[in-house]
């Protein structure tokens, strides 16, 4: 996984949201040929959409624990807030990836508004520590508001963020292989 970590911008952008935009473009030419087909194209875009949101949850976590363990102070971030959003998250992904991919119909909104929340805090979580590890202290929320809302937009914010991450963590050592 460390390959996360060196990989360029695009690199991680292709693998996101490029594999999604190559998937829409064969679904639009080919239903536009045999408009018959669409449901064929259509049983595959769960399991696109969640091996894209799968790549990027790993991207997340691989940068979260690089930059975790490059902080001096670490007793300044409750991890255990980030782990309980990351799981939440990731399994609710998996969950109503699959159920959207063999049922048809909607999952409950409750779960899909704490997954939004959980994935919010996620992406809050990983910006302010590469804020704290770029400074060398921990950052005040103005320090580190705008470069959120860069991961926000995460298809917009991964052509800034990630050069700045490949700064911290070199492609020739990466980071060591260990969980938080």
């Amino acid at each position: 996984m460390n390959t996360l970590l060196s990989a360029k911008h695009w690199h991680i952008f292709t693998i996101v949201f490029g594999v999604q935009l190559v998937y829409r473009i064969i679904l639009v030419i080919s239903t536009t040929k045999n408009p018959e087909m669409i449901s064929f194209y259509l049983s595959f875009q769960p399991l696109i959409v969640t091996l894209s949101g799968l790549v990027f949850f790993m991207w997340m976590w691989k940068v979260a624990v690089s930059l975790y363990l490059q902080l001096r102070d670490k007793e300044l971030i409750d991890v255990k807030s980030f782990k309980i959003a990351y799981v939440y998250t990731t399994v609710y992904i998996l969950v109503a990836g699959c159920y959207i991919l063999f049922f048809d119909g909607g999952v409950l909104i409750a779960f899909h508004l704490a997954a939004i929340f959980a994935l919010v805090y996620c992406l809050f979580f990983v910006i302010r520590l590469l804020k704290a590890v770029e400074l060398g202290h921990f950052p005040k929320i103005s320090d580190y508001f705008r470069d959120f809302l860069l991961l926000l937009f995460f298809p917009i914010g991964i052509w800034i963020i990630q050069p700045r991450i490949n700064s911290i963590f070199p492609s020739s050592g990466g980071s060591p292989e260990v969980t938080i």
